[in-house]
């Protein structure tokens, strides 16, 4: 009865972080999420690109559009990927990331359309002190591997059942 239960807890986990991720903006923490990943390391020169490279299928196939934030360069400028609806903000000289995140947080208060990934504290504590929903990055990362790994199964449709049970026949 016990295993039950917690299947069913699992499933309903499953179905909310799915919903979550449905046609939204993410606002994410890049060298947070980067931490996480298991195929990139924060130590290598192009973990940033090999981030924005994955972010880059994700969007492509859920449409979400994505604010990258990252701490470093860029002196309060920021960049825009047009094409994929990724946007990357570098905070200002006496800013950090986390400022920025902050900011964008305060800006979209109660706004259910935007999610933050992060699994830094103060800045899972500022989305739910402004009524947003936050998703840590290693929940973020099973989904988007989840995603990914079921945009790469070929898609049956029901034509082709039917075609073929007509030739077993």
């Amino acid at each position: 009865m016990m295993q039950m239960h917690m299947n069913t807890l699992h499933l309903l986990v499953s179905f909310v972080h799915i919903s979550i991720l449905v046609s939204c903006m993410l606002i994410i923490d890049g060298h947070n999420l980067i931490g996480a990943c298991y195929d990139i390391k924060l130590s290598d020169k192009n973990a940033k690109d090999k981030l924005i490279t994955k972010l880059k299928e994700f969007q492509h196939i859920n449409n979400n559009k994505i604010i990258l934030v990252f701490d470093g360069k860029g002196f309060g400028e920021f960049e825009v990927s047009h094409e994929d609806k990724i946007e990357i903000r570098y905070p200002t000289k006496n800013q950090t990331a986390d400022d920025v995140i902050k900011n964008l947080i305060k800006k979209h208060v109660g706004d259910q359309s935007v999610k933050i990934v992060s699994s830094d504290n103060q800045i899972i504590k500022e989305a739910k002190y402004h009524k947003l929903t936050s998703i840590k990055s290693q929940d973020f990362l099973l989904e988007f591997n989840k995603r990914i790994i079921k945009s790469n199964q070929p898609q049956i449709d029901v034509d082709d059942w039917l075609n073929y049970y007509d030739n077993m026949k």
